[in-house]
């Protein structure tokens, strides 16, 4: 499994998990972005920037009302990408039991159960 980031229409982070295999689209980028982030983001080069802390202090927090959203963010980003890891690591475990049932049934099974 993979991680992909892209920015939406909002210049918000978007994450996803996705299957080894997968093909990146336009916008969307395997290079994990620099937190925190400051939004709005873009997204240049096949990386994903945000603005810096002074200039969204200066310019976008007065009219949120909230200084500490960057920061929010921020953790809302790190606890994303430990949902998707576990989630990898759980679906790669399913597989890994679901590949022993098969052999322990084409083996014959246990006759001790």
């Amino acid at each position: 499994m993979k991680t992909v980031y892209s920015v939406d229409n909002n210049k918000s982070l978007q994450i996803n998990q996705v299957d080894d295999s997968y093909v990146l689209k336009d916008g969307e980028t395997f290079n994990e972005p620099q937190t925190p982030l400051y939004e709005p983001l873009s997204f240049v080069h096949g990386n994903i920037f945000g603005i810096s802390k002074e200039e969204w202090q200066k310019n976008v927090a007065p009219s949120n009302g909230n200084n500490q959203g960057s920061e929010t963010d921020a953790k809302i980003v790190q606890l994303t990408k430990t949902v998707l890891s576990q989630s990898a690591i759980l679906k790669k475990q399913g597989e890994d039991i679901e590949k022993l049932m098969s052999q322990n049934q084409v083996s014959g099974g246990t006759s001790h159960v």
